[in-house]
């Protein structure tokens, strides 16, 4: 059964706090998606950073390497997005004394990415995250990952210039809200895709292109700001020290006996 916008939007908040209560989808908008936003959030950050992220283009071997249950660990969105930004700041602050901070970095940068990517995600922010409350299970899926891999040689995306994020944690909070305003938009449109059809075919992907894929360039516009400015910020906040792309041999230490 249809549910009218305005019941939606009576429990916006309760869906704000939902979504920021349940463990992050490593790949909330699909791998490749994934790798669309930070591939190009990379190439929008400030010079003295860009070459070191190049490198390390692979933020989900970041996180394959350390798990993705440390993402997802007691994970609510917009104050695990602070942690995470605290964690990275100080991973940028360390850099001149500790050398283990490089790791750290690329650990940070691809956990606080994945965050702010999710956030952007209209899904991610409502209660019916699935389309379950409005008959349109699976929804989730098909604009994040089926939409975008069959348009993704089609999307316009133009960044925005990265703005200052005095507070992680109310960046998530603005971006899910502004997010949330997309969800009905989405579901009107699958509905009106499916008009006269038996599935989920070439023909619903592209009704729905034409109509969602301005939300599409849009949040992922967003997220690919979103992302670059959050690393810069963190990096600003730390004194702006420097981070060459390659790095010396680690000094020998001592055995601990």
């Amino acid at each position: 059964m249809y549910v009218p916008m305005r019941r939606l939007t009576a429990i916006a908040l309760v869906a704000l706090a939902s979504s920021a209560a349940s463990p992050v989808r490593v790949a909330a908008w699909g791998s490749n998606g994934h790798k669309f936003i930070t591939d190009r959030a990379i190439d929008i950050l400030p010079a003295e950073l860009k070459p070191f992220f190049q490198k390390f283009r692979d933020y989900n071997a970041a996180i394959a390497k350390y798990g993705a249950d440390f993402v997802t660990k007691n994970g609510t969105v917009p104050w695990r997005t602070q942690e995470m930004y605290d964690h990275l700041r100080e991973a940028f602050s360390r850099l001149a004394t500790a050398e283990y901070s490089r790791d750290n970095i690329k650990l940070f940068s691809a956990v606080v990415s994945h965050y702010v990517a999710d956030a952007f995600q209209p899904f991610h922010a409502c209660v019916n995250y699935d389309g379950k409350l409005t008959n349109q299970q699976g929804i989730h899926a098909r604009f994040e990952s089926e939409l975008f891999d069959r348009y993704q040689t089609k999307l316009r995306i133009r960044p925005a210039p990265l703005m200052q994020i005095p507070s992680a944690r109310e960046f998530i909070f603005a971006t899910l809200g502004d997010s949330f305003q997309q969800v009905e938009p989405i579901l009107a449109a699958d509905r009106e895709a499916v008009t006269g059809l038996t599935e989920y075919d070439d023909e619903y992907f592209a009704r729905m292109w034409a109509k969602t894929g301005p939300i599409m360039e849009q949040r992922l516009a967003g997220a690919i700001t979103g992302v670059a400015a959050i690393i810069r910020q963190a990096w600003v906040d730390a004194g702006r020290p420097p981070l060459p792309a390659e790095m010396g041999p680690r000094q020998p230490r001592p055995i601990r006996r």
